[in-house]
């Protein structure tokens, strides 16, 4: 199962996505940069705390009997039965 996370929807996973170029450990040679930051403080200050479009949507869902569908939570079982069976 993949798991696709879409940060590019909101304002401050825009931010982040255009303030990261290098990739986490990777070295330039340069000292750290901090550039992103005032875009990233403004993506969140804009940010509301709570959408209501976002907590209609997440209460349409949990009242439907068939969410999440089986086969989700199937392969989510198996992946905890996975992880359980490692530790």
């Amino acid at each position: 199962m993949e798991i696709k996370i879409n940060n590019q929807t909101s304002p401050v996973g825009q931010a982040i996505s255009r303030a990261v170029k290098t990739p986490v450990g990777a070295s330039t040679g340069e000292t750290a940069s901090f550039e992103g930051r005032a875009k990233l403080d403004a993506a969140l200050a804009s940010t509301p705390e709570v959408r209501p479009e976002v907590v209609a949507r997440a209460r349409e869902l949990v009242s439907k009997p068939s969410y999440p569908p089986r086969e989700i939570l199937d392969r989510i079982a198996n992946l905890l039965a996975i992880e359980l069976s490692r530790s």
